[in-house]
């Protein structure tokens, strides 16, 4: 998979999680055993499973629609895969750790969502950091010892013209 579907496709899974958690069908209510948020508009577990609530949905919808957003272009979808690689990281590790996993009562991180988000971080790593490494590598490998190497900007050699 190119680094660009990997921008579209992961984009439309962030977004169809931030949007279906805006939908109360989708979301049963959070255990009583649960942090506790400062933010309890639409708190609850969307699909029984990922802990949720109005700002996690709107984080996910904005990711999605920027991972979506960026297909057209190889910089700004490895831009989005690296940028996601370290917020998705940074968020799978708060989850971990109690005093952080409601991101300061914000935004429920802990739970089913470590995995998910830690998913997400790995997958965005590989494509934003690992991808550009393998594709120095192939172009690399094109390169002939003791042929010089063709610049894109090099013209070529003038010919001379009989007089």
């Amino acid at each position: 998979m190119s680094l660009k579907y990997f921008s579209l496709i992961s984009g439309i899974v962030l977004m169809i999680i931030g949007v279906a958690g805006f939908f109360p069908a989708m979301v049963s209510p959070l255990p009583e055993t649960a942090p506790k948020l400062a933010i309890v508009y639409g708190s609850g577990l969307l699909w029984g499973t990922f802990p949720v609530n109005i700002l996690s949905n709107l984080f996910h919808t904005l990711f999605g629609v920027w991972g979506a957003s960026c297909f057209g272009s190889t910089y700004a979808a490895r831009s989005y895969a690296r940028a996601t690689a370290v917020t998705m990281g940074i968020l799978a590790i708060f989850g971990f750790i109690p005093v952080l996993n409601t991101v300061l009562g914000l935004m429920p991180v802990q739970g089913n969502n470590i995995w998910l988000h830690g998913l997400v971080a790995v997958s965005a790593a590989w494509f934003g950091y690992a991808s550009s490494a393998s594709e120095l590598v192939r172009k690399a490998d094109k390169f002939v010892p003791g042929e010089k190497p063709r610049v894109a900007s090099e013209s070529k050699p003038e010919q001379k013209r009989a007089s």
